[in-house]
């Protein structure tokens, strides 16, 4: 499969997030958010490059090598809507700048065109102390915006939908432990080439630098995504090993060196983890 390189950067300006709070607002509350780059605020990229190789392949799939990428991909239709849920992990800085990504989203690989739709969490690390946000984007259109901190141990439930009949996306992270919450209706914007949603993704990432590396990736243990549902523009849904797709599993390598690694799916293909490796 061919593989895009993604860009997903951080830029130092206020970001307009909704945070709702349950038990403490009756409604919803907007918020200006700064989203400070590592390392004094320098852009960032955030995307998947690799060839075919030897990651764990599911059931019904094939694998591929990442140089920031770990989890999965399916393909086979146009999708309409993306689910998990995943744990906040504490991680451990191996340096002053760690940076890693957890997210949902789609038009992630392959030959989509060139957009991205998404949402999820991250651990960044500044001086080597680890914060951890939820944050959106829609690429190219607008780049990351990190909105609500969170806290390690939180519960996290995400989803991405599509209606075509508004040609909107609604991009939703909940953080279902603090009961703060990012939500983000956008329409898919003139320089996102139709936001096609060829591929739909569930990925741990090593969130790449301007330059074309890579941050280097705090040791976040093992992520757990759990919940996984696909639903494609012909209503069906399913997990990742669902028959009316193909899934793709990549695992992490850095210049011969595995950084992440991702298992094999639960039975109904609705659950699966990454695991750090190396910095």
């Amino acid at each position: 499969m061919k593989i895009r390189v993604r860009a997903l950067r951080i830029i130092a300006q206020a970001a307009i997030v909704t945070m709702a709070f349950a038990g403490a607002f009756a409604g919803s509350t907007a918020m200006a958010a700064t989203a400070g780059g590592a390392a004094g605020g320098a852009n960032a990229a955030h995307g998947v490059s690799g060839t075919s190789g030897a990651a764990h392949k599911s059931s019904g799939g094939s694998a591929a090598t990442s140089a920031s990428w770990d989890g999965y991909s399916v393909t086979g239709d146009t999708f309409t809507s993306v689910s998990a849920k995943w744990k906040v992990n504490p991680v451990t800085c191996n340096s002053s700048n760690d940076w890693a990504g957890f997210w949902i989203g789609f038009d992630g690989t392959g030959n989509a065109p060139g957009d991205l739709e998404q949402g999820g969490t991250d651990a960044q690390c500044t001086n080597g102390t680890p914060t951890y946000h939820l944050w959106w984007e829609m690429w190219p259109y607008n780049e990351v915006k990190q909105g609500v901190t969170v806290s390690p141990g939180d519960q996290i439930s995400a989803n991405v939908t599509y209606n075509p009949s508004s040609n909107n996306f609604t991009i939703k992270v909940n953080d279902l432990t603090s009961g703060a919450s990012l939500s983000q209706s956008v329409a898919c914007e003139w320089d996102q080439n139709g936001c096609k949603r060829l591929t739909a993704d569930v990925i741990s990432e090593d969130i790449q630098s301007s330059n074309g590396g890579v941050f280097p990736l705090p040791n976040y243990g093992t992520e757990n995504y759990t919940n996984i549902s696909f639903t494609d523009a012909s209503g069906n849904t399913a997990g990742i090993t669902g028959s009316y797709w193909q899934n793709e599993a990549f695992t992490q390598v850095g210049n011969g060196v595995t950084k992440q690694t991702t298992s094999a799916t639960s039975s109904n293909g609705s659950a699966f983890s990454t695991t750090w490796q190396h910095v």
